[in-house]
């Protein structure tokens, strides 16, 4: 979710990491809350994940790569990469969502909110939020595949592909500590790698109708997998990749990349996704506080006996609100506090 460099910002890929970062607030509501009513009220919501699941959380990996300039020294690239993923994600994934969720819960804010986290811990595992940390991770890793390898793709794809499956391995047999989710990091390397390569080569998207048909059949070749004996593959918090299903992973994920990333290029213009797509870090960070917010206050006018058309709208409601907070919050933080995303 890193933002790209603003001098050479396009419109279309901050559409897309609007729609992205939607679609990670709706992923959220499953998790949102600790009420058992919750399923009988907005449990519809999980039965959607069958249509993003695949892909929405490499996009961000492939959009990464599209707007990462690796070809810079390494320190500037290391320090730069700290302050603008773990910094927020310690300051405001940790600090800042940890006093919020205590306001949001009545709990109000102490001193003593301070001292009840872990921060050894924190900087141990890289932050608040493991995306971020996976996400640092991937592009160190990057950063060395592409300084070494430059010009080698087959070399590259195969080093990543065997990288990808020691780290299934890793993950599945519980080998080792996940620290900075290093597992979830190498999992999702192929997309950030996909992303540069297609920096290079946007022609794969230029064709709209074609980006859409092959999009459709990476996810009809997904949602056949079990079909043939193979799990559905997907990255998440708990990923769904072993060594049998990891280059279905790759191929199916980075089919329907593209067909979303060419209809956001057809696009073009939203003045309203773009600028959700330029605070998708910040709003990844605080989102799941005002969700939660939001979705337990809602118990007070739905439950399972509520129309179903109404809590649709309730729903999208919430989403929209939730994203709108965010985004006013990070604005008033860029402006007041930009030390917290290490600026």
């Amino acid at each position: 979710m890193e933002k790209h460099r603003k001098n050479n910002r396009q419109n279309w890929i901050d559409i897309a990491k609007g729609i992205l970062i939607f679609i990670v607030a709706l992923g959220h509501i499953g998790f949102c809350t600790k009420d058992e009513t919750y399923k009988d009220v907005f449990g519809f919501t999980s039965q959607l994940t069958l249509f993003y699941i695949s892909y929405y959380i490499p996009a961000f990996f492939v959009i990464t790569g599209m707007c990462t300039n690796f070809n810079v020294p390494f320190k500037s690239y290391f320090i730069k990469n700290f302050k603008a993923l773990i910094i927020p994600n310690i300051l405001i994934g940790v600090i800042i969502t940890h006093w919020l969720d205590m306001f949001l819960d009545k709990t109000g804010l102490s001193y003593n909110n301070f001292l009840s986290i872990d921060y050894i811990t924190t900087l141990w595992w890289g932050g608040g939020q493991w995306f971020l940390s996976a996400l640092f991770v991937a592009k160190i890793c990057m950063y060395f595949i592409n300084r070494f390898l430059q010009n080698k793709k087959l070399i590259v794809w195969g080093l990543i592909f065997v990288l990808m499956l020691i780290a299934s391995v890793l993950y599945n047999k519980g080998i080792g500590k996940n620290i900075w989710f290093y597992k979830h990091a190498v999992l999702l390397l192929p997309f950030m790698f996909f992303g540069y390569r297609l920096k290079t080569h946007q022609e794969w998207i230029n064709n709209t109708s074609k980006a859409i048909l092959i999009g459709l059949g990476g996810f009809a070749l997904w949602l056949a997998l079990p079909t043939i004996g193979v799990s559905r593959p997907y990255v998440i918090g708990l990923p769904g990749v072993y060594w049998g299903n990891f280059i279905f992973f790759v191929v199916c994920a980075s089919m329907e990349i593209i067909a979303l990333l060419a209809i956001c290029k057809m696009i073009g213009k939203c003045r309203i996704m773009e600028c959700v797509g330029k605070h998708t870090l910040t709003t990844y960070l605080l989102h799941f506080s005002y969700l939660t917010f939001l979705l337990r206050c809602s118990y007070n006018y739905v439950d399972e006996s509520t129309n179903l058309i109404l809590r649709i709208f309730i729903i999208i409601a919430i989403l929209c609100i939730t994203i709108l907070m965010s985004t006013l919050t990070d604005i008033w933080i860029e402006k007041h506090l930009p030390f917290l995303k290490g600026k």
